[in-house]
């Protein structure tokens, strides 16, 4: 697009000079820049319009699928299967306390406290 435009520049100050400043030939020669230059205005404007449509569309669909979204998660979150049981801890159970990678089993139960014999 840039080579067309400079080829036409060119084209047009060489027919102005072989023309020797004929007036009517200048003009004609500056008319057809000038309806060169509209047209590529036209095209650009057209291409912008087209560029700016595309983006408000992939935005809308992104807000749909936003939208979409919200109402799933309030469904999934709804169902019980996906909640952890808890299952109450047992004298002589092994268990493993969060953090740690080493296996226990438990000695006895006072209340909150649960003393682990720990495995070596």
């Amino acid at each position: 697009m840039l080579q067309e435009s400079n080829a036409r520049i060119e084209n047009t100050i060489r027919t102005i000079k072989e023309a020797q400043a004929e007036k009517e030939k200048t003009r004609q020669a500056r008319q057809e820049l000038t309806d060169f230059r509209t047209s590529l205005d036209a095209l650009a404007s057209k291409e912008h319009e087209e560029k700016i449509a595309q983006k408000m569309k992939k935005l809308k669909e992104k807000q749909e699928r936003k939208k979409n979204k919200k109402n799933e998660p309030k469904a999934a979150v709804s169902s019980p299967s996906s909640a952890p049981k808890v299952v109450p801890i047992a004298v002589g159970e092994n268990v493993k306390i969060k953090g740690q990678t080493s296996v226990g089993q438990v000695m006895e139960i006072n209340g909150k406290m649960r003393p682990l014999l720990l495995e070596a």
